[in-house]
């Protein structure tokens, strides 16, 4: 049964990238709250997402899709260095499914593929959080998925859109350097058309 989950989460999220724009201005917002259980029901954390955070702090790191026309699944990858992970959390969309979750730092161990009932609008979307303790210096931060398609996201009608330019995926950092990228960004290409096999085969 797992199986046929993640294989209908991937279809949705790559089987049928179009070769439209879909989603030109779309950024990958980080948000942080402290606390050792975050809900998802959160205050829209926009225009000022919380991304510098003190040494110590237990966080919910949530993940939140802003400037999109519609929206049906996103794909992203984390990397946190040396801070201790101890669960993530990708439940706040209806119906939603996981292809791959975060369980270690880096394009591989630590993507996140996610599909859910279609939202639009454009207004902050929830997708999910991870919960972390900054016991070091440093950030959690986006990385390129090694995943198909690297980071993107996939509208209503099934078009993927790429988000290529680091500048559209926030970080949240020890004291200093985050990154807040709730404003509209023009760092996203369309997908080329390719089909399910294809893809499917990359991810064996």
């Amino acid at each position: 049964m797992r199986k046929v989950v993640v294989a209908l989460t991937l279809m949705t999220l790559l089987g049928a990238a179009g070769s439209a724009l879909a989603n030109n201005e779309t950024s990958l917002v980080m948000h942080a709250v402290e606390t050792t259980f975050g809900i998802c029901e959160i205050p829209d954390p926009c225009p000022d997402a919380v991304v510098n955070i003190p040494a110590g702090a237990s966080i919910a790191a949530y993940l939140v899709v802003r400037n999109y026309v519609s929206l049906a699944g996103v794909q992203t990858a984390f990397d946190w260095g040396s801070w201790v992970f101890t669960y993530g959390l990708w439940d706040c969309q209806v119906n939603q499914v996981n292809g791959v979750s975060p369980t270690a730092p880096g394009p591989t161990s630590g993507t996140i593929a996610t599909a859910f009932d279609a939202v639009t609008g454009g207004a902050s979307a929830v997708i999910g959080r991870m919960h972390l303790m900054a016991v070091s210096p440093g950030c959690i931060e986006q990385v390129m998925s090694s995943y198909p398609f690297g980071n993107h996201v996939v509208d209503d009608q099934g078009v993927a859109t790429e988000i290529l330019d680091e500048t559209c995926w926030g970080k949240i950092c020890v004291d200093t350097g985050g990154l807040d990228t709730c404003a509209p960004c023009q760092g996203s290409t369309p997908v080329e058309s390719s089909t399910w096999g294809s893809i499917k085969a990359q991810y064996n």
